[in-house]
């Protein structure tokens, strides 16, 4: 047994031969107290120890993962939090329209992939796709400047503004076309104007 050759890796690649009984001596080095773990138990630190002999027996390394995953994974909760009450508390300020629409979409963008719409059979998903473009048009109107979400209190105060006289115009438009309405003149009584119907 002493003169038999064993070839023994040494990590490195390279192989060298050494004699069996050359393996089994023990050095000046070697001595009972000498490490033999990288982290010895001690009693303190039971836990780490236990959390590796629960894994010991796995069936496969993706079942390994997923406990692992479920026992130990990190919660998007906080970054879900936050995310949310960035959007609800977005404003555009003095910000252009487009760079406050590109901002929102980028939490928008962020809160679904953090926490994606589930997939759905039987025209679901699209229900709830509908309905998430919905909510997000709401954030976005939302949070448009004041300067968009004025509407005038009587027929003069609309008159100032271009946008309402056209809108204005577009509405008797349409309701002259559906002949809904027959726009007449001013009928003049005692009491004030008159207006048909």
């Amino acid at each position: 047994m002493g003169d038999k050759n064993v070839l023994e890796s040494t990590g490195i690649g390279d192989r060298k031969s050494q004699p069996i009984s050359e393996n089994m001596k023990l050095l000046g080095g070697d001595h009972p107290g000498m490490s033999l773990v990288s982290v010895p138990l001690d009693g303190n630190n039971y836990f780490p120890w236990e959390i590796a002999e629960a894994f010991l027996y796995a069936t496969s390394t993706r079942d390994m993962w997923l406990d692992l995953a479920s026992r130990f994974g990190e919660s998007n909760g906080p970054l879900l939090y936050q995310i949310q009450r960035e959007i609800a508390s977005m404003t555009q300020g003095n910000m252009f329209v487009a760079v406050y629409f590109t901002k929102l979409k980028k939490l928008w963008d962020e809160l679904a992939s953090l926490d994606p719409i589930p997939s759905c059979s039987y025209g679901a998903g699209k229900k709830i796709s509908e309905k998430t473009a919905s909510n997000q048009l709401l954030q976005f109107l939302m949070g448009l400047s004041d300067a968009y979400d004025h509407e005038p209190k009587n027929f003069s105060e609309a008159q100032e503004r271009q946008e309402w006289k056209k809108a204005m115009q577009q509405e008797i438009n349409a309701l002259e076309r559906n002949e809904t309405w027959e726009i007449s003149d001013l009928v003049s009584t005692m009491d004030g104007p008159i207006f048909t119907a």
